[in-house]
Order: C-alpha cells, then sequence, then structure tokens
C-alpha cells in the first residue's frame, strides 16, 4: 500500500470512527461518512470493505487506543492511575466529546446488534482492558478483582452516557466521580 493509500485510509478510519460515535451505527450511512472524511463512496468502499467492516476497524482502533492510553496512564501516574482514570473518564472535557471520546463509551451501543465478529472483537478488546484494571485491583490486595475491574468501568461508562444526554450535568458529574472513587476505594496515593 503506498504511502497516499496508508493516509486515505487512516483520515477516513478517524472519520468514520467520529461518524459511529456520533450518530451510531444505524443513524449514519456510507454516503454521509465517506463526505465527512472528504471521499467518494467508492473509495469507502475500496478501503473499508462495507459499513460493518468499518465499524469493525473503528471499534478494534478505538478500544486499542483506549489500552495504550491506559498504559500510558501506568507508566506517568504509577500507582495513581486508576484515579487518574476516572477523574479524565468523568471529566467535562470528555463528557463534552463524544466524537473524539473513549469507544467504550460511543460504540458499545451498537455491538450486540451486529453480530458474532464484532462481538468478538469487542470481548477481545474489553477482556484486555478489564485485565489492566484487574490486575491493579490484584496489586493492592483487592478481593474479587476481576467483579471490581468490570463493575468500575461498567460505572464509568454507564455513567458517561448519562451525563452526555443531561442538561447541567457538571455538578453531578463531580458528586459522581467522587462516588465512584470513594466506592471503589480509589484514592490518591503520595508518589
Amino acid at each position: 500500500m503506498t504511502s497516499k493509500k496508508i493516509k486515505t485510509k487512516k483520515n477516513l478510519l478517524d472519520s468514520v470512527s467520529k461518524g459511529f460515535k456520533k450518530n451510531g451505527y444505524y443513524g449514519v450511512g456510507v454516503d454521509t461518512l465517506a463526505k465527512e472524511a472528504g471521499v467518494t463512496s467508492g473509495a469507502f468502499y475500496a478501503h473499508m470493505g462495507s459499513k460493518q467492516a468499518a465499524f469493525e476497524m473503528a471499534l478494534n482502533a478505538g478500544l486499542e487506543k483506549m489500552i495504550n492510553d491506559m498504559c500510558c496512564l501506568q507508566e506517568e501516574y504509577k500507582q495513581n492511575w486508576l484515579y487518574e482514570l476516572v477523574l479524565f473518564y468523568l471529566s467535562r472535557e470528555h463528557i463534552l466529546n463524544i466524537e473524539c471520546g473513549c469507544a467504550l463509551a460511543g460504540l458499545s451501543f451498537d455491538v450486540p446488534k451486529l453480530g458474532d465478529g464484532t462481538k468478538t472483537i469487542y470481548s477481545d478488546k474489553l477482556d484486555q482492558i478489564l485485565n489492566l484494571i484487574a490486575d491493579e485491583f490484584k496489586k493492592r490486595k483487592e478481593k474479587s478483582a476481576e467483579t471490581k475491574a468490570f463493575l468500575l468501568l461498567g460505572s464509568l461508562v454507564g455513567t458517561i452516557n448519562l451525563l452526555r444526554g443531561m442538561k447541567n450535568n457538571e455538578e453531578l458529574a463531580a458528586q459522581t466521580q467522587k462516588q465512584i472513587l470513594e466506592t471503589f476505594n480509589i484514592k490518591k496515593q503520595a508518589a
């Protein structure tokens, strides 16, 4: 693949991801996705294959980005990375930024409707995300680390989606952030 084709595909994937997060799988068509990316529908199909394949690529890339971002948080904040994750995830910036926000919050709704192939991609990446969180709980000698990881992640994803649908959500976001940290015993530790 030439560098121009690689660049076009990357730009198309970024645009498609934003379109699916903003509108949902069934709320946007190929023509709109292609137009937003600045390509023809023919170019869309040449690079993506199909709308579902494009969704799966966006899902895979978005969840892989989340995994990488979590690893960067671990590296930068060490034992405080979960604390920082909660602060960022429920921050005003992330709540307002649906198109560029986390793929887990933006794309999960459509996964069950798109068949086993999509579910496999989702499940594999979700397992990696949950393992990162569970490993942190295990380091802290927490019981039921895997279940706690699932509940924490579910709390974050569910909360951000609810907050995104509400007016005047800033105070509730701050209170929820504080409550999640308290509930899961995530405290900022001295470095």
